[in-house]
């Protein structure tokens, strides 16, 4: 599906897909070239939402909140040095059990109802970016820059898929196996880990 929906075929990129979606964190993308931009908005279809800003700061805090409760996939863009203040609760995602269903903490300790569904990422097109060094420990960033072996390996697929058409799409296919596999093993380690550390605990 990442293929698909316009992630771009070479290995750099793959591994940053793996990482974007396995992270427990949030994430921070450097993305001079808006590739990754351009692959969620196109994976994530009518869910993908952008942040626009406001001078009304309760106005904000509303559209924010109703991402939540809706399940929307929410984007903040043009970061430079630091998150605006107004997304900090999504960095803590400081998660309470209201009547059996998980609310967040949000805005003034107001309980916003958390959709299932919810996702938050933020983007820096800048190439090279000098975050608030606090950041670091609290968001995982990932580089999507394309590099000079990722251009070359991009530009080599389009050659193939207009030469070799039918090639193409065994290649594709293989590497959508290959993402399946690293998923499920990644699953299955989980659920080891999850199984011994229960065990430990019934001794």
């Amino acid at each position: 599906d990442w293929i698909i929906n316009g992630l771009p075929s070479d290995s750099g990129s793959i591994d940053n897909a793996v990482i974007l979606f396995e992270t427990n964190k949030q994430t921070l993308i450097i993305d001079p070239q808006k590739q990754a931009y351009k692959f969620l908005e196109k994976l994530y279809k009518t869910d993908f939402v952008l942040y626009k800003k406001t001078e009304d700061s309760n106005e904000n805090f509303k559209f924010i909140e109703n991402c939540i409760k809706t399940g929307k996939t929410l984007v903040f863009d043009y970061i430079s040095f630091d998150i605006p203040p107004e997304a900090e609760p999504l960095l803590n995602m400081d998660i309470i059990m209201v009547n059996g269903q998980k609310h967040l903490n949000f805005n003034d300790n107001v309980e916003v109802l958390l959709h299932a569904n919810f996702k938050v990422f933020f983007i820096s097109y800048l190439t090279n970016p000098s975050f608030n060094p606090e950041l670091y420990g609290r968001i995982s960033i990932i580089n999507f820059s394309v590099t000079k072996s990722g251009l070359t390996e991009q530009l080599l697929s389009v050659i193939i898929n207009q030469e070799a058409p039918a090639e193409e799409i065994e290649r594709m296919n293989i590497l959508q196996k290959q993402f399946q596999l690293s998923d499920t093993i990644n699953k299955i380690e989980i659920e080891i880990l999850e199984k011994l550390n229960l065990s430990k605990e019934t001794l």
